[in-house]
């Protein structure tokens, strides 16, 4: 056209001439011809036709609220996402359609905003918009003003049937008289103009003739046949685009072979066609092929779910017919445009106006739940009230997330010793009696070990208030002299009934599992001055040393699997050996100097000094520990029984739970345990409650995000970590599942940590005991119920919902006994249904779970802890 202009003047110039020559063309057409063929010089008309939308983004929000300050704060942060948001790049850096059919849109909408507010008043400025927003969307798009006219029919006639049920519609002569003309005005346009309209229409017409191959539509003898065609043409334009996408192998097609050929089939297509144009691309789909502007996408998509989400706020609080318009017409817009557009690229363009809608209306619910709840001055208030108190509630998360640093960099030492040894030895029965051989001495010092340093500190810190402290040091010695005799009597005892049980299971390897389990044994009495030793360490407050220390395990032993494991499977095991011993040294060296030493020296003073208090603590830690870490070693038991490399593969599945499980258990243990021991002995049990309650809350937050990701994602996580290692596509499937499976406990397991912490810090045994003993049990039969049908990955999940069944009923025991009120065990109910519920849908389908973490958990999370404040606020008054 530009070289026409040249050769024949303007009266070349044509609207509406032929579809392929629509507005943004002869406005290109133009500007070539007097500037020169360049694409560049049609960016400022396009900078600012979108600049316009974002003016009017802002004026829709300000028009949509009775609040002029919510008004102003949403439409300055709608208006400037608008704007800002990197993707805008696609139509107003190019030749696009799309900056003109948003202003037409946005003109429309707001056109009819003003006829549905109270203060209607007829003024020139409507008339105006209302031609130019009709205007700029035939000028481009001729075909969709019938469709604006079907879908702002339809918006309106919805707003007034809600009007109706509610028995708030009121009769306005000139309001009425104006929105009837708007609709004739538009059906008139589109008639005007619909020579160009039946182009477009023939021209996919015989391109799904010639394109489409085994899909024709069928007839539906009820429905009107011009209503027919019009379905029939939506179908169409799918059919087409989908083959396209296939024939040039699009990566980002969606649903292309979904081809609906009657009513009923586009009908029943439409809630999913709705999902697809409100929500793709999916949280599911943005890791697959990570590049720039996917990276761009994601960013953008997590702002629009934020602010999405005040939609249910917004109708809770406000339902004017202005609102209800908007949502309306948008959302019929987005199902139509997911139906039609089979490319989630082509979608994310061509319905941008319609999403940053909803995010306005969700920017406006977000601001009025705020502004009616004053949840952010709450909140606001209690940390400040925090800080009032001496920041002790502070001080203890700080120490905790040193605690969980130190751990993490543990975990990370040990994963890749693990994963050193799968790359190098392959998932081979060697490496499942490794792992095996590991585990038994391991468990034993979870069960025993840990749990006797756990429960000595609350004793050393009592003997160091009451008693002189060389006696305290005398009793040290002791106590160590005592458990090196017990862990040699348990070790020889552990290493006689392995050799001769496992077998039983499964009799491959067995002469290689004895050698293992003999340097097994030496580890598992060498681990018990070093607990004792951290123990010491803890309740000096020297906290951070005992973690650091404990990094030499892993170091060496990763040292001396790269010299000396080349072909040796053995040499994790001796690595293991080394590294505590080396850790055991460094714990000497820093106790000495607070004069206490790790060398032992028989009397009984240890066996009778404080001896039913010491033996209430540890027997309720034993039995907590009995639960949580004979539940893996159970699960790799079983797993003995299933194919060679079963073990290897539940022991890496497990890999990024364990490190949630091990970083929350290493600073309850280390740092609340000490702290509810304290104050409780101080006789301050309401504020320990208080103290037990805002950790759990705390650590749900923070853990339920990580699963619902887990779960989300949990092929680009294997892929990322494992992929190095060379594992079949068979294996890293089951890895998957181990790893979903294994996710579902990470909220319960934080909550029930706490619980039994707190229990032993009151000295409750009883029903520790129990709680361990149902745990145990249900995880046995779960697993065993589960393996046959889901094999290794059943175990995973059979000892995940354990956890569940243990935390639900810990939970029902704190409400008896005072630990929990009743309004505080109904948001542990309702939060717990909602991690279920959370879980079960991302199995099902990993976007809809992903949002509920988002939307429902995490903000009844936020409330319940903003409640608390307020209680507590209350408590302080009176």
């Amino acid at each position: 056209m530009a070289e026409r202009i040249k050769l024949h003047g303007w009266s070349e110039i044509s609207l509406f001439s032929n579809s392929l020559e629509t507005g943004n063309v002869v406005v290109a057409a133009i500007v070539y011809s007097i500037f020169g063929r360049d694409p560049s010089f049609i960016i400022p008309v396009n900078a600012i036709l979108h600049a316009t939308s974002g003016l009017m983004m802002f004026v829709l929000a300000f028009e949509l609220t009775n609040q002029r300050k919510i008004g102003l704060v949403a439409g300055l942060m709608v208006s400037i996402l608008f704007v800002v948001f990197p993707s805008a790049l696609n139509w107003y850096g190019q030749l696009h359609k799309d900056g003109y059919a948003i202003l037409g849109t946005l003109f429309i909408i707001y056109v009819w905003v003003k006829i549905f507010s109270r203060d209607f008043d007829f003024s020139l400025s409507l008339v105006i918009m209302s031609v130019l927003g009709i205007f700029l969307i035939g000028f481009v798009r001729p075909y969709a003003l019938l469709l604006t006219f079907v879908v702002l029919v339809t918006s309106v006639t919805c707003v007034l049937l809600v009007q109706l049920c509610s028995k708030r519609i009121t009769i306005d002569r000139k309001r009425s008289a104006f929105g009837v003309v708007f609709i004739v005005f538009l059906l008139a346009s589109y008639f005007t103009i619909s020579d160009s309209a039946v182009q477009v229409k023939k021209t996919i017409g015989d391109a799904g003739v010639n394109q489409v191959e085994d899909w024709s539509w069928q007839d539906t003898e009820w429905v009107p046949n011009k209503i027919e065609r019009y379905v029939q043409g939506a179908a169409t334009v799918r059919a087409i685009l989908a083959t396209s996408n296939v024939e040039q192998g699009a990566k980002s097609g969606i649903d292309l072979d979904v081809l609906p050929n009657d009513i009923l089939g586009v009908i029943a297509y439409l809630p999913r066609a709705t999902q697809i144009g409100m929500f793709s691309p999916f949280p599911s789909d943005w890791l697959d092929s990570l590049s720039l502007m996917r990276l761009v996408s994601i960013a953008e998509m997590l702002i629009y779910y934020s602010c999405a989400a005040g939609l249910f706020l917004l109708f809770v609080y406000n339902r004017s017919p202005s609102i209800l318009f908007v949502a309306i017409f948008s959302v019929f817009f987005l199902s139509i445009l997911g139906f039609s557009v089979v490319n989630v690229g082509s979608l994310y363009r061509v319905r941008c106006a319609y999403v940053f809608l909803i995010m306005m209306l969700g920017l406006i619910g977000w601001f009025i739940y705020l502004s009616r709840r004053q949840h952010v001055i709450n909140l606001a208030r209690y940390f400040s009230r925090l800080k009032e108190n001496g920041s002790e509630r502070l001080r203890l998360v700080f120490l905790s997330c040193s605690i969980m640093s130190i751990t993490l960099l543990s975990f990370i030492l040990f994963f890749f010793r693990d994963l050193y040894m799968a790359t190098t030895y392959g998932l081979v029965g060697e490496l499942d009696v490794f792992f095996l051989a590991l585990m038994i001495p391991m468990t034993v010092v979870s069960i025993g070990c840990i749990p006797f340093g756990a429960s000595f500190i609350p004793v050393f810190i009592e003997l160091l208030r009451t008693k002189d402290e060389s006696e305290v040091r005398e009793y040290v010695k002791g106590l160590i002299s005592v458990v090196l005799v017990v862990l040699a009597v348990v070790s020889m005892f552990v290493w006689y009934a392995s050799v001769h049980l496992i077998p039983v299971i499964s009799s491959a390897h067995t002469s290689m599992l004895d050698d293992f389990l003999l340097w097994g044994m030496v580890l598992l009495v060498v681990s018990g001055p070093v607990v004792i030793g951290n123990s010491i360490l803890n309740a000096k407050g020297k906290v951070a040393f005992a973690g650091v220390s404990q990094l030499a395990v892993p170091v060496i032993a990763l040292f001396i699997l790269y010299f000396w494991g080349e072909n040796n499977i053995k040499a994790g095991m001796i690595g293991m050996v080394v590294g505590q011993f080396v850790n055991l040294v460094l714990v000497q060296l820093y106790l000495s100097k607070f004069g206490f030493t790790l060398f032992p020296r028989m009397h009984w003073k240890a066996l009778n000094f404080n001896n039913m208090f010491f033996s209430m603590q540890y027997y309720s830690l034993v039995s907590s520990s009995f639960f949580l870490a004979l539940s893996v070693f159970v699960g790799s038991l079983l797993a003995v029984s299933l194919s060679e490399g079963a073990v290897t593969l539940l022991n890496l599945g497990n890999k990024v739970v364990l490190l949630m499980t091990g970083l929350v258990g290493s600073a309850i243990t280390s740092v609340l345990l000490p702290h509810f021991s304290t104050i409780i002995a101080k006789g301050e049990m309401e504020k320990a409650r208080q103290d037990l309650l805002f950790f759990m809350m705390l650590l749900i937050l923070l853990v339920l995000p990580v699963s619902g990701i887990l779960m989300s994602f949990p092929d680009f996580f294997v892929n990322m970590i494992f992929g190095v290692a060379e594992l079949t596509a068979d294996d890293l499937s089951d890895l998957s599942r181990i790893m979903v499976f294994s996710a579902i406990q990470l909220p319960f397991f934080t909550s029930l940590i706490l619980m039994i912490r707190f229990l032993v810090a009151v000295k409750r045994v009883s029903i520790v005991l129990l709680v361990a003993f149902v745990g145990l049990v249900a995880n046995i039969l779960l697993s065993q119920i589960l393996m046959p049908h889901l094999g290794v990955s059943g175990i995973a999940l059979g000892g995940a919902l354990s956890v569940v069944v243990a935390t639900i009923l810990l939970a029902c025991f704190f409400v008896v006994h005072g630990y929990f009120s009743k309004s505080s065990f109904l948001m542990f109910v309702l939060i717990s249904s909602a991690c279920m519920l959370v879980f079960s849908s991302i199995i099902i389908h990993k976007f809809q779970g992903l949002l509920f973490v988002v939307f429902i958990s995490c903000p009844l999370i936020i409330y319940f802890i903003k409640n608390s404040a307020m209680r507590a606020d209350s408590n302080n008054v009176e």
